[in-house]
């Protein structure tokens, strides 16, 4: 089958739309290939087990590995919060999953905000992200456990975050990756 071959000039509107739209799909070929969440700008799954098993792989040389961050401290600890947005559900229900996505992109915010450079922020789908804070221990995770918490329920439409795990050295220098999975949850 041809087509015809007739030319016609497109219009600036269109040449920018397609240059939008070739940009936009760029994009999102590179934070595909980088696993970054296209929503949110977070680290996905597998990138954010990539830096939890870094950091833990430190923690069980107690320290004495080579760092992954030039001129820092020895990681001698590490916690991990996990967030669970409640009532996100009721939010794409009610509101519809555009409501949803800008929720979702403002707690990613919120969360990015909240923390460190050196700190980790991952969402792992839905409304669950984690969060690795590499040389913090129990007290400091809870500060910044609560701190989310408050900036959460008081920038978005949505319920509270919870829960946080601290990790340190095992006997044997070995720890248990089920661990990730069954983090308690902050009060």
């Amino acid at each position: 089958m041809e087509f015809p071959r007739s030319r016609r000039e497109l219009s600036k509107e269109e040449v920018q739309d397609a240059q939008i739209g070739l940009l936009e799909w760029e994009l999102e070929e590179r934070d595909e290939r980088h696993g970054i969440d296209p929503l949110t700008g977070l680290k996905k799954r597998e990138p954010f087990e990539k830096e939890l098993d870094r950091v833990l792989g430190v923690i069980r040389a107690r320290g004495e590995a080579k760092e992954y961050r030039a001129g820092s401290e020895p990681i001698r600890e590490a916690s991990l919060l996990f967030i669970d947005l409640d009532g996100f559900k009721g939010v794409n229900d009610t509101l519809g999953h555009l409501e949803g996505d800008a929720v979702l992109k403002k707690v990613a915010g919120i969360l990015t905000d909240s923390v460190r450079e050196e700190d980790t922020v991952g969402r792992f789908g839905g409304d669950e992200f984690y969060i690795l804070l590499p040389r913090t221990g129990e007290k400091g995770a809870t500060v910044v456990a609560n701190k989310i918490r408050t900036n959460i329920e008081s920038d978005s439409p949505i319920g509270r975050s919870r829960g946080h795990r601290q990790y340190r050295s095992l006997p044997g220098g070995r720890l248990k990756r089920d661990r990730l999975e069954n983090a308690h949850y902050a009060r």
